[in-house]
């Protein structure tokens, strides 16, 4: 039955708009069709986030920051300050790897961020809240692309602020607040967006 059905069709039609259709393009009468331009890829980027002293129990936006990063393709790590080891070994294989690297500390885990920029090349180093009661490390420029730091106006979230960030940004909130503060958590996961943004 499909055989016959298909036999009864008058083919002479198709075929004169097949060929016309053949002609059309090339002469250039009819618009070529291009394919979409295609997106840049985003850069690899990877992320280091360091907690303070007590952990997952008192750094509460650490898990936050961590999971959004991840939403904005960044590979990332969640450290203790204790792990510098670590972390070290996990910058060089993701530095030799073509990453990007960033490097976010809260509280004491900023002791760690801001020692392993003083020996290992960063892209970007975002400090939040320093204890003037913990040792912290200035930023070494030749290792450092950009650096970021939030203080605040307590002894545990007030220090950093002559250890030559780019930016010093104040932020009027206490030192368990300060990495769940929208001011915070905006500007870090701005900062981190552009180490993805493809290079104009």
């Amino acid at each position: 039955m499909a055989l016959w059905f298909c036999s009864r069709i008058n083919r002479r039609p198709a075929i004169v708009a097949m060929l016309a259709a053949v002609a059309a393009l090339s002469t250039g009468w009819l618009p070529a069709v291009s394919a979409p331009a295609a997106k840049p890829n985003p850069e690899k980027a990877y992320a280091a986030f360091f907690l303070g002293q007590g952990g997952y129990l008192l750094s509460w936006g650490i898990p936050h920051l961590e999971s959004e990063a991840r939403k904005l393709g960044l590979a990332t790590d969640v450290y203790s300050y204790t792990d510098v080891n670590t972390a070290w070994a996990n910058i060089v294989r993701k530095r030799k790897q073509g990453y990007r690297i960033a490097l976010v500390g809260y509280s004491l885990g900023n002791t760690t961020a801001t020692y392993l920029q003083q020996h290992v090349a960063v892209d970007l180093l975002l400090s939040i809240s320093e204890s003037s009661l913990g040792l912290n490390h200035p930023v070494k420029k030749e290792n450092t692309k950009r650096s970021m730091l939030w203080y605040g106006p307590d002894a545990l979230s007030n220090a950093g602020v002559h250890d030559g960030f780019d930016v010093v940004n104040y932020v009027e909130s206490p030192h368990l607040l300060m990495d769940v503060d929208p001011r915070v958590v905006d500007g870090v996961l701005h900062e981190l967006q552009s180490l993805v943004a493809p290079k104009g």
